[in-house]
Parts: C-alpha cells; structure tokens; sequence
C-alpha cells in the first residue's frame, strides 16, 4: 500500500455531470448523476481527475492524464 500525503493536493474543480458506465467499452451502461472533481497535486505538479456519485459517495472512475 503506497502512502499518499493528502496535503499536498488541492481542488481545482468541480462539476455535477452525467457519467455513463462503459461507455468506452461500447457497451450498454447506467448512468449516474456524479461529481466530476479535479484535483492538482503541489508537490509533483500532477492533475487527477474522479468521478464520484452524487448519490452514494461510490468512485465511479479516477485517471490521470499523461
């Protein structure tokens, strides 16, 4: 289990969206009314993108561009 240091990141935005669930796979998903939250990184100069469900809290997706 890495360690990451929770200060270091900061909110940059966030957006109430409608994320579908595989949709990149070409597949029939579900929709979900979510948050789409964009967060920077301090130390390491990074942005990491989630999407989170308005709902329940649950982590629909997370990526970080390269």
């Amino acid at each position: 289990m890495s360690y990451i240091n929770f200060r270091t990141f900061t909110l940059a935005q966030a957006k109430l969206v409608v994320f579908r669930t595989d949709l990149t796979r070409g597949t029939m998903g579900t929709n979900h009314v979510a948050y789409h939250v964009t967060f920077k990184c301090t130390q390491h100069l990074e942005t990491h993108y989630v999407y989170v469900d308005a709902h329940d809290g649950q982590v629909l997706n997370a990526y970080s561009p390269v």
